[in-house]
């Protein structure tokens, strides 16, 4: 929706953007031109916002991939990460149209995606309660975090790149420290230093966004 007048709105896009149920969706980060939705017809589809018609680009894993639960541009618009249903993680370089990076570690549903605001790392989190971080120049994690008791459902940088944050179908919220590749205690982080065990407040139901201050 888009304004127009002060109590008035109008409706700026709409349109059959999946056969089926849409997943996921981001806008990109440097252009704000672009977005990109996954379903659960196994596609990955990319937009002009503003300009009707079919998308710019449709993407599809191959024979085997699941539903599309989680996407994200990295900093450039050049790559799309899309998370699986089934637990896969596929890295698309847009340009080329194709998957440069297949990511099979996780057990169950990727549920979100994030990409590192400085490099080409990324984090994801599972079903499997496990939140891993990836270099897209490797196969393997780079690192595997264990500590929820529940799926996760949420993960994010922080705008730093120093922390990773988690949040669970259960209402708790963690946070990682990637240099030391341990939690870390919120209350130092907030508090300058009081003792205090508790990593963050936790919710009583799922936690769906995080979002840092980008200040």
């Amino acid at each position: 929706m888009a304004s127009k007048g002060k109590d008035r709105y109008f409706q700026l896009q709409d349109w059959q953007a999946h056969d089926g149920k849409v997943n996921c969706l981001r806008i990109g980060r440097k252009s704000g031109r672009v977005l990109v939705t996954g379903g659960d017809d196994r596609k990955v589809n990319m937009w002009a916002i503003g300009k009707p018609g079919p998308p710019i680009m449709s993407l599809q894993g191959p024979a085997g991939s699941q539903g599309v639960q989680c996407v994200t541009f990295d900093q450039k618009e050049e790559h799309v990460a899309a998370g699986e249903s089934g637990g896969s993680l596929r890295i698309w370089d847009l340009d080329q149209q194709k998957v440069v990076r297949n990511w099979n570690g996780h057990q169950q549903a990727v549920t979100s995606v994030d990409v590192h605001p400085f490099g080409e790392f990324y984090a994801s989190g599972c079903g499997d309660t496990q939140v891993r971080v990836w270099d897209l120049r490797r196969q393997n994690p780079i690192q595997v975090f264990k500590g929820h008791q529940a799926p996760v459902s949420v993960v994010r940088f922080s705008p730093d790149g120093k922390w990773v944050v988690s949040g669970d179908t259960a209402g708790h919220v963690k946070m990682w420290d990637l240099t030391m590749g341990k939690p870390v205690n919120a209350a130092l982080v907030y508090n300058g230093g009081a003792n205090d065990s508790a990593l963050l407040r936790t919710h009583p139901a799922v936690v769906h966004p995080i979002e840092f201050n980008p200040k």
